[in-house]
């Protein structure tokens, strides 16, 4: 799972100007730092879109100045940094972010997944299990998700099926989900089941190369050759590139041998 990059960050627009506080004292008008912030954040995060990196380091940089303990803009800086692999300053921005706003449950599901991939299991089921019981948590797909993301990479198979599922309850069309679920009843061997997730998963005719591998694998295990090399065909022509394809030779070979 890659991050769903600076989805944590509130979406702001231009017109946040237009809302911003003024206070009239000795030396003029001024703007709310809050909202100062908020615009640098924005700024930063526009131009981290575009892919200008020094700009946008610049702006959250700006909105830092102004505000440090603002928690979008410590978001938005963590994964800036991740951009820059600088894995140390983004644990800090991200630390930050969910310390600055107890109620940032994107931070939390950011902070996790970081926390998760640099194999802190504990430490980062702990920062999903705290969005997951937040009451502001909107989107608990996205927490269990996250979790059940982090239990697998712990080798906890079992703990992660039962999180994907939770997940699917809450967001029946969780393609990421139902695929993690077919890799897991493939391993087991119910080839059954994994038919049924993948199914669902190419619903509306929605394909990658490794689900149409997967698939070419489960089927083969289900002696259906037909229904195999119909997923092979539409692997060669959806993706003629994929790397995946070096793989199909192999795999019918394996079968008939």
């Amino acid at each position: 799972m890659k991050f769903p990059f600076l989805a944590g960050v509130a979406a702001l627009t231009m017109a946040t100007a237009g809302c911003i506080t003024t206070t009239t004292g000795v030396g003029g008008e001024k703007w709310d730092k809050e909202a100062r912030a908020q615009l640098h954040t924005q700024m930063g995060v526009n131009y981290l879109q575009q892919g200008q990196v020094e700009i946008a380091q610049e702006e959250l940089k700006l909105a830092l100045r102004i505000r440090p303990d603002y928690s979008p803009a410590n978001l938005a800086m963590a994964k800036l940094q991740l951009q820059l692999d600088d894995d140390r300053a983004a644990g800090t921005y991200f630390a930050r972010a969910v310390r600055y706003d107890r109620d940032n449950v994107a931070a939390k599901n950011d902070y996790g997944f970081f926390l998760c991939t640099r194999q802190e299991y504990a430490r980062g089921l702990e920062q999903f299990t705290e969005a997951l019981n937040h009451p502001l948590n909107r989107n608990q797909y996205v927490s269990l998700f996250g979790a059940a993301e982090c239990e697998r990479m712990a080798g906890d198979a079992e703990q992660a099926e039962k999180y994907y599922e939770q997940a699917l309850q809450l967001q029946p069309d969780m393609r990421q989900a139902l695929l993690q679920l077919a890799y897991i009843k493939f391993d087991r061997g119910e080839h059954f089941s994994a038919r049924a997730f993948l199914e669902r998963f190419f619903e509306d005719r929605f394909f990658t190369p490794d689900s149409l591998i997967l698939a070419v694998r489960n089927e083969l295990m289900l002696d259906r050759r037909d229904l195999a090399q119909e997923y092979a065909r539409i692997l060669r022509e959806r993706f003629p590139r994929s790397d995946r394809i070096d793989e199909l030779r192999g795999l019918f070979r394996d079968a008939t041998g």
